[in-house]
């Protein structure tokens, strides 16, 4: 019986068979188990990155200015094995200049936020633009999005931005002046996040 008549029949022919022996070795090699058996589930996913998984986010403040209510966009990160919170910046225009200063701070030999993680977690906004990914792969980091109207799949950072909401940001208006309305915003902003990220902390 030739190749094809065995594979009509349901059959695998010998080529089948030495291709089928190639892959297992490959992926035992690999230390990949057969497909039912390997984890899917994010979950799963997660506790094969644990230590080396970050999450980011984005989290708002209306700022009462001289021209009136300016909306601030402040980023973070959060290390999902000890919950350690990250603030790294805050801006009315979370442009891609600023996400561009954002990876180069984050991924600094030195001192980066995260020198010691290969994996971050964001959600589908556009600010965690294609280049701004890219920028991320070439400092060795990969960045996996969540998967759409799955706002579990980022939980500890969702947890943390509804604590910063509820505990601070809700309860009050930050007051910048003029001139230096940026700077005392930031400085303000940065006051607020660390008390709330202590609380926050204690109860996690």
């Amino acid at each position: 019986m030739d190749v094809d008549a065995a594979r009509l029949h349901g059959r695998p022919a010998a080529g089948d068979r030495a291709l089928e022996s190639t892959i297992r070795r490959i992926l035992k090699a690999a230390g990949l188990p057969p497909v039912p058996q390997r984890p899917t589930s994010w979950q799963t996913f997660l506790k094969a990155h644990w230590g080396v998984i970050a999450a980011a986010d984005f989290f708002t403040t209306e700022v009462w200015t001289w021209r009136g209510l300016v909306t601030y966009y402040t980023v973070f990160v959060l290390d999902l094995a000890s919950r350690r919170v990250h603030i790294l910046g805050s801006t009315p225009h979370p442009s891609d200049v600023f996400m561009g200063q954002i990876v180069r701070l984050v991924t600094a030999a030195e001192d980066g936020a995260l020198i010691e993680h290969r994996v971050l977690i964001c959600d589908r906004d556009r600010k965690w633009s294609r280049a701004v990914r890219q920028r991320f792969g070439e400092a060795g980091i990969r960045v996996v999005l969540t998967p759409e109207r799955a706002p579990n799949a980022n939980a500890y950072a969702e947890r943390f931005v509804r604590s910063i909401k509820e505990e601070c940001l809700d309860r009050m208006i930050p007051l910048g002046g003029s001139g230096t309305s940026d700077a005392r915003s930031r400085s303000l902003l940065s006051i607020i996040t660390s008390n709330a990220i202590t609380k926050d902390s204690t109860t996690s």
